[in-house]
């Protein structure tokens, strides 16, 4: 169990040699998938942006269709009915993969800050001294136990609908 104070007792109070180069990997592991999250966000505002074309076409129909004085046709109805769907169903598809993103960057950000905690307590400790893994440990341990939570409270919310926006 991470959370329990019996797992850092003193036999972990001495960091092994390459536990500081251990960190920094993480880190540079957090740092690559914090670029994964921004590369996949520019694509999903590209996706974003055709998506606003689209409606603006939906829009001409529309408006074009009311300076006649007929109305639409049937077919011109069907047409439009089918771009409003498919844009009902991107738009629905983009809130979701940016909500997932949100979480994820929250995530990588929490264990970023936990790493920089760590690091910093097994760095500081005087020359000659035990470096303080145990207390460092708790603090990674906390972090998890806390994005667990999190998750875990996620995973509830949308098991029972909750969480999900209905746009339209």
């Amino acid at each position: 169990m991470l959370d329990s104070p019996s797992m850092f007792d003193n036999q972990y109070n001495q960091a092994q040699p390459g536990t500081l180069r251990a960190i920094d990997a993480l880190r540079d592991i957090l740092a690559g998938v914090k670029r994964d999250v921004a590369r996949s966000r520019e694509v999903l505002n590209g996706a974003f942006g055709k998506i606003a074309a689209r409606f603006a076409r939906v829009h001409a129909i529309a408006v074009a269709a009311e300076g006649r004085k007929h109305g639409l046709s049937d077919e011109a109805l069907r047409a439009l009915r089918e771009v409003t769907d498919g844009l009902t169903i991107e738009l629905q598809f983009e809130d979701s993969l940016s909500q997932l993103l949100d979480h994820i960057q929250g995530k990588v950000e929490a264990m970023g800050v936990a790493l920089t905690e760590t690091r910093a307590m097994m760095s500081s400790a005087p020359a000659g001294e035990a470096e303080p893994v145990g207390p460092a440990l708790e603090v990674l341990a906390r972090t998890v136990k806390s994005i667990q939570m999190a998750a875990d409270a996620a995973v509830a919310d949308r098991a029972f609908g909750h969480g999900s926006v209905e746009l339209f």
